[in-house]
């Protein structure tokens, strides 16, 4: 089984991908790891993770001072391992977050206890998936008050969607895309991402639907494990769906400064 240093690991290859196929950029040197996007949201894009645990934490946060200036940006701190980074930005006035739960499985979660005949599912190959994914996004994160152009300006360039290391499935149901999951490929992992069902179509099943076909189109492509960074609210699901906890990861926040 992954430990949480693996399923983090794996969060940043992704990031590193993810951010270089599109319109943001990544510096990973001496030990730090800061990744950016123009987007401007303070958190899951734009950040700084220590990828050797002997830098000292004033460096880890030097670096991303240098790289954000007066722009949001989030510390990412493995509980146990980067206790005295999270320390560090705690006194220096970064908000800690919720802790967030590091999973993994090494076998396909059961299928979702629901009529997977009223659904059409199917994986990303072209330009208009992508932009069928980002409006899933965008309306499955109005609860959560995101940007509206948030998953407009990430995915703007359809190969960080639509790159041979990706399968991004499409739930719809009657010709409506409802809900989304991503697998990433590294190795003999893959990494599962942007989960997003619809506001409409939400407590049905879907997003474990998704869940199970994202993890299965990566099974299928030669990954012997599972793993993913899950919200609080989220990890009761894919516990349920065969997912176990092997790690906590907490963001400690710097918010933009103010004019």
């Amino acid at each position: 089984m992954a430990t949480g240093v693996v399923v983090l690991e794996t969060h940043l290859h992704y990031l590193r991908a993810l951010l270089t196929r599109g319109s943001g950029s990544v510096q990973d040197r001496d030990g730090v790891l800061v990744y950016q996007s123009p987007a401007p949201l303070p958190f899951l894009v734009n950040g700084v993770a220590r990828t050797d645990p002997s830098v000292a934490p004033a460096a880890v946060l030097g670096a991303a001072a240098a790289a954000f200036g007066d722009r949001g940006f989030e510390v990412l701190c493995l509980d146990g391992r980067d206790d005295d980074l999270r320390a560090a930005a705690e006194a220096a006035g970064f908000q800690t977050g919720s802790p967030d739960p590091l999973q993994a499985t090494a076998r396909v979660p059961d299928p979702a206890p629901i009529d997977h005949s009223a659904f059409d599912i199917r994986l990303a190959e072209y330009a208009a998936d992508v932009d069928d994914i980002v409006t899933i996004a965008v309306d499955a994160h109005t609860v959560y008050k995101f940007p509206d152009a948030f998953f407009r300006e990430i995915f703007r360039i359809p190969e960080s969607i639509l790159s041979p290391d990706i399968r991004a499935v499409i739930v719809s149901q009657q010709g409506t895309p409802v809900a989304t999951a991503q697998a990433f490929l590294t190795g003999s992992i893959v990494y599962i991402g942007w989960v997003a069902v619809v506001v409409a179509a939400a407590r049905r099943g879907l997003g474990w639907l998704a869940t199970h076909e994202a993890v299965a189109a990566g099974f299928a492509s030669g990954a012997k494990e599972a793993v993913l960074l899950a919200s609080p609210m989220g990890a009761p699901l894919y516990r349920t769906m065969g997912f176990t906890d092997v790690g906590t990861l907490r963001n400690a926040q710097a918010p933009p400064a103010r004019g």
